[in-house]
C-alpha cells in the first residue's frame, strides 16, 4: 500500500526535500513541484509569517507508512539547520496535517500521520 504526503515549502528548498525523500528506504516517487497559490498555502497550514517567498508544493510517495514516518523525522532534522517551516497536508483531501520545523517532536509527527 502506497502512502503519500503533500509538502509545501519555499521554492529554494523543495528540490532538497525531494532529494531527502529519494534517500529514504521505500521511496516510491515525487510529483513535479508546482507553484502554490495563497489560498492553497493557507489550506496547507502555513501562516502569513511562513510565506515570505515563493512557495511550491510536491507530493512524495512511499511504499509503507513506516517509511513516511522515517522521512518526516529526517525532514525535521534537515530543517534544524535551515530555520524553515514545511507545511504538511493530505494530498487527497488537501486537509492540513500540520507544520514541521526544527522543534517538531516525534509525537507531533506521529499525530500528523494519524489524522
Amino acid at each position: 500500500m502506497m502512502t503519500t504526503i503533500r509538502l509545501a515549502a519555499e521554492q529554494d528548498e523543495i528540490e532538497d526535500l525531494i532529494q531527502l525523500a529519494t534517500k529514504t528506504k521505500d521511496f516510491e516517487g515525487a510529483s513535479e513541484p508546482s507553484t502554490l497559490s495563497s489560498s492553497r498555502a493557507l489550506n496547507a497550514g502555513l501562516t502569513a509569517e511562513d510565506i515570505k517567498t515563493a512557495i511550491e508544493i510536491t507530493t512524495v510517495a512511499f511504499k509503507a507508512g513506516a517509511a513516511l514516518l522515517i522521512f518526516l523525522k529526517a525532514l525535521r532534522d534537515y530543517l534544524h539547520t535551515r530555520r524553515k517551516t514545511v507545511g504538511v497536508s493530505d494530498p487527497a483531501t488537501g486537509k492540513p496535517l500540520g507544520k514541521i520545523d526544527a522543534n517538531t517532536s516525534d509525537k507531533d509527527i506521529e499525530t500528523m500521520l494519524e489524522s
